[in-house]
This record gives structure tokens, C-alpha cells and sequence, in this order.
């Protein structure tokens, strides 16, 4: 018995050095945000880039937020800016079913993968794919009653411009909900990332250096925020997840018609 608890007792203690020397090795998540490539468009880091996007934790992912964006749509407009190999604007299209997703994304090798992906979907007639840098959108004002974009925001060179683009192409009291991955994330997943890129390559996109650089160059939340601003967002709602943020222009109320007098007893 005591025997068995020692073994127990030095598997826990070499455990515990083990994950410290672990954390000393990652290090911690950058401070400094840097700049990180627009695009991704070797076709062989495109169809890495989509498999990743087709694993189960990045589909739960999508799926919450295709049901947290979409919720209420009848015959809406939407639009997906960064969409990539368009699998967001598929499952768009599959929650609500009545609406017209359009997906943009400034690579064109990923632009062409997106509609290799919708070719065989059942939801093809509602979705489409064209591509289009973030900051320049080929829309008219108002077009759309939603505009989402997702693990986009920290690939564009000016952020501000895009998200001015995003509020211009959306009606005056739509919606507008940025995901995307956050800098200032938990040690913990940083050190999980960083294990991942080290030794699961399909999973790490090494050759463009990821997770690693995409993390340094996202915002925080706050940072996302004053961007936003900057941008002319109004009910700018920021929020922030153990490793992602959320940036949302919320739908404004609907306006209610003023209510009667109320008449008066007669004496």
C-alpha cells in the first residue's frame, strides 16, 4: 500500500515538473501585436488550412456561432467576409434556410476551394462566393442584414477601413459580428498551441507558422473595441473568451409604434 502510494505520489510530482518545464519552454502569449500575411494562397497550405477548418472542435465552433448569428433570420441577406473555404456560409445557409449567404475572401485559390465545397452542397442555390479584399467591399450601401466575419480580423493590413467597409455594406440598423482569436489568451492554451505546432504539422500549418502567428497578430478586446469605434460602429459590444474574442454592432430595437392616451374617466 505505501508502495503504491510513493508511485502514485512521484508520478504526480513528475508530472507537475513536467507541465512547468512545459510552460518555461512556450513561454508566454506575445504582448506586442504583429503583423501577419493577408492571405493564404500556396495551394497546399490552402488545403491544409481547409482540412484544419474541417475538424470537430472547429465545426462545434461554427456551429454555435452559426446558430448564435443567425438566430431569427427569415429571408435575410448575409454576408461572410474572410470566409476561406466557405465552410461558415454553408452552415449559415443551413440554419436559416430562407436566407442568401454571400461569402467573400481576398485569396483566390481559397476563393475557388469555397465553391468547390458549395458545388455538392444542398444549400448551393443560396450561397455564393466571389472574391474581395475586406477593405474594398463590391457592394452597395445597405446591402445586407448581416455581416459576420470569422479568424479574419488579424490578416487585414487596415482593420479600420474594413470594418468601415462592414458597417457601410450593412442596412442602417442591421447587425455586424466579428469573431475572431485573441493575443492576450490563457498561458495554458497558448502552451497547448504552441505544443501543437511543434508537433502535429498537419494541424500546425508550420510552413506559415501557425497558431503561433496568428495569435501574435490579433487584438485584444479592448483593442478590437476602440477599433471599431474608430470605424463609426454604433452598440459596439465587446467580448472576450478564454482564446477568441467577439465583436458585435448589435441590431437596433425595433422601433414601437407610441401607444394611445389613455382616455379619461368622466365626472
Amino acid at each position: 500500500m505505501l508502495r503504491r502510494i510513493a508511485a502514485v505520489g512521484l508520478l504526480a510530482v513528475g508530472a507537475v515538473m513536467f507541465l512547468r518545464r512545459l510552460r518555461q519552454w512556450a513561454g508566454e502569449p506575445p504582448v506586442q501585436r504583429t503583423s501577419h500575411k493577408e492571405a493564404i494562397e500556396p495551394p497546399e497550405l490552402v488545403a491544409r488550412y481547409s482540412r484544419f477548418m474541417g475538424l470537430p472542435p472547429m465545426r462545434l465552433i461554427r456551429a454555435y456561432l452559426a446558430r448564435y448569428v443567425a438566430a431569427g433570420a427569415v429571408q435575410w441577406r448575409i454576408l461572410d467576409v474572410g470566409c476561406g473555404p466557405g465552410w461558415f456560409p454553408l452552415e449559415l445557409a443551413e440554419v436559416a434556410p430562407n436566407a442568401h449567404v454571400t461569402g467573400v475572401d481576398l485569396s483566390h485559390p481559397m476563393t475557388v476551394t469555397a465553391v468547390a465545397h458549395a458545388a455538392n452542397h444542398r444549400s448551393v442555390e443560396r450561397v455564393h462566393f466571389a472574391q474581395a479584399r475586406g477593405e474594398v467591399l463590391p457592394f452597395a450601401d445597405g446591402t445586407f442584414d448581416l455581416v459576420v466575419s470569422t479568424l479574419a480580423l488579424h490578416h487585414l493590413q487596415d482593420p479600420v477601413a474594413a470594418l468601415e467597409e462592414l458597417r457601410r455594406v450593412v442596412r442602417p440598423s442591421g447587425r455586424i459580428v466579428v469573431f475572431d482569436t485573441r493575443r492576450n489568451l490563457h498561458p495554458w492554451l497558448w502552451t497547448a498551441l504552441k505544443v501543437s505546432q511543434a508537433f502535429v504539422d498537419g494541424l500546425a500549418l508550420c510552413e506559415n507558422g501557425e497558431p503561433a502567428a496568428s495569435i501574435g497578430a490579433s487584438y485584444t478586446a479592448s483593442e478590437a473595441q476602440r477599433l471599431a469605434l474608430q470605424a463609426g460602429w454604433e452598440r459596439v459590444q465587446a467580448r472576450a473568451g478564454i482564446g477568441w474574442i467577439v465583436l458585435e454592432r448589435r441590431a437596433a430595437p425595433t422601433a414601437s409604434l407610441p401607444l394611445p392616451p389613455v382616455p379619461r374617466p368622466r365626472r
